[in-house]
């Protein structure tokens, strides 16, 4: 079972591990620029060939891909 705990809503969501083939990992960071615009960064952290019992936090936002779930945290 992995539990994704959403980046500022305080939900949590639970996948099934058994039907994944893995998890990458990615960060995503906002920073101010000129005049009130952001910047968004995105970094790929790795990837997980054997997912089980995981819980993320700050969790932006996520998707399931090919059996592949794609998770991005935020900084």
């Amino acid at each position: 079972m992995i539990i994704l705990e959403k980046w500022y809503k305080n939900q949590i969501e639970k996948i099934d591990d058994a039907e994944l083939k893995g998890v990458e990992l990615n960060t995503i960071m906002d920073r101010k620029v000129c005049c009130g615009k952001k910047a968004t960064k995105k970094k790929r952290l790795g990837y997980i060939h054997l997912p089980a019992d995981m819980e993320l936090t700050n969790v932006r936002e996520y998707n399931i891909e090919e059996g592949i779930l794609k998770v991005w945290i935020q900084l």
